[in-house]
């Protein structure tokens, strides 16, 4: 006998599992289901009309045509999308303001969620007469900052001066938060650290993930009390000591004085690696261009 048959002869038989079937959907959820589906299936049928002929309400006929031949799992999926909707508060049919007056309680299905850019705009009376398009191209704004809802609305104080949560947590703690230029990590010593780890786990770990697990405490340490005794020995010490760090950061100094001088992005690395070279005490020691590597 196996297993089963012997628990089936302890226990009983196992019970049939149950289906679970939902409710049937009701006309305003099949109506707000057809618009869902014909918002998504509007622009396939646009393409497939060569000469432009059709109009909306044609649309809306073929695909009203095409509901009833899709499955039973399909129609119910786009049910499932107007029952969603309800249970967060929106309603199948029910919609919020387009503007809210001041004073005026936020609609639930609000809550959470963006109003865009142009309805902000509105609200605070700045939504200019016209169409105003959401964002310019680069380097297309104008100095007045009226070009685009974007440019317009980042130009308000309160959007301007906004801090993020990071900055007010190293704010309260009595600290000087200020963040580096984007897109830009040899402004960022730390990088280099980083670079130091990942080049001595590539050595080492074997390309296996136990063997990288063992090998990255190793690679994080900074003093010699961190490695295991057989380590200390070696004269390519993964350790990141202080004065090491501080040539990384004196390194990333002087990429940030080039820049100061209005140095083109292409020629920063050969005006830094020039001015190094110039000094009594070079960084660019064997370590340290290991680390760049």
């Amino acid at each position: 006998m196996s297993v089963a048959e012997v628990l089936e002869c302890l226990v009983g038989p196992a019970p049939e599992p149950q289906v679970h079937t939902e409710a049937p959907p009701t006309d305003e959820e099949t109506a707000a289901a057809m618009k869902i589906y014909f918002k998504s299936r509007k622009p396939t049928l646009r393409k497939k009309d060569e000469h432009k002929t059709k109009t909306t309400e044609a649309l809306e006929e073929v695909m009203k045509a095409e509901w009833p031949q899709l499955s039973e799992d399909r129609r119910l999926s786009y049910v499932r999308k107007v029952r969603e909707a309800a249970a967060r508060g929106g309603g199948a049919q029910q919609q919020a303001p387009t503007v809210l007056k001041k004073g005026s309680t936020v609609p639930r299905m609000l809550i959470g969620r963006h109003k865009g850019s142009e309805v902000l705009l509105a609200e605070r009376g700045l939504l200019p007469p016209g169409s105003l398009r959401g964002c310019c191209e680069a380097g297309k704004h104008t100095s007045d900052n009226k070009c685009c809802c974007k440019r317009l609305l980042g130009a308000q104080p309160d959007f301007k001066y906004e801090r993020s949560a990071l900055e007010r947590v190293v704010d309260a703690a009595g600290h000087l938060c200020l963040f580096l230029p984007k897109y830009h990590c040899e402004c960022n010593y730390i990088e280099r650290y980083w670079g130091a780890v990942k080049k001595y786990c590539r050595r080492h770990c074997g390309y296996s993930l136990p063997a990288l697990i063992k090998c990255l405490p190793i690679a994080l340490s900074q003093t010699l009390e961190e490695l295991p005794e057989e380590l200390r020995d070696d004269p390519n010490l993964p350790v990141a000591p202080l004065f090491k760090q501080r040539r990384w950061a004196r390194v990333s100094w002087q990429y940030f004085i080039e820049y100061a001088k209005g140095t083109a992005a292409d020629k920063v690395v050969t005006a830094v690696a020039a001015l190094r070279t110039k000094r009594h005490r070079d960084t660019s020691d064997r370590r340290l261009r290991q680390a760049e590597a």
